[in-house]
């Protein structure tokens, strides 16, 4: 899977190409599904200067992601772990502090994007699973919260 981030009128937007054949492609658009056909450029001559329409016909709508800590509790112990993939920038509790639902955990950087990472409950912090400038996958364990 190849993932990209183009930019169009400004905006950007988050494709992943998951799979790709000569009659078209299945892409991701900030988290839509769509099947695309494709046309083969390298067929066409092109003029040497082009024109690229300011709104294109059909130009997928931005989809607004808030990322949403990814948590699951367990025998009163709540994991928080990454809605996405990223670079912790600045982890704001340690081990021991307590915690309240909606608190700043940590921050991380996804597209050259900063996420407050917030607490889903109340507790006190039992483990901090990341450091600064640690690079994680999603899902990633972050941060353990227990009563």
């Amino acid at each position: 899977m190849k993932r990209f981030e183009l930019l169009l009128n400004g905006k950007a937007y988050l494709v992943e190409v998951t799979r790709i054949s000569s009659e078209g492609a299945l892409v991701i658009v900030n988290g839509v599904q769509y099947e695309v056909g494709i046309k083969d450029l390298t067929k066409v001559e092109l003029p040497k200067m082009m024109v690229v329409s300011e709104t294109p016909a059909q130009a997928a709508a931005p989809v607004a992601r808030k990322p949403q800590p990814v948590a699951e509790t367990v025998g009163g112990v709540t994991t928080v772990r990454a809605p996405l993939p990223g670079l912790i920038i600045e982890i704001k509790v340690q081990v021991g502090d307590t915690v309240k639902a909606g608190d700043v955990l940590l921050v991380i950087e996804t597209m050259k994007m900063e996420n407050n990472i917030v607490s889903p409950c109340a507790g006190t912090v039992r483990e901090v699973n990341v450091t600064k400038n640690q690079s994680v996958n999603e899902g990633a364990p972050l941060i353990v919260i227990g009563d």
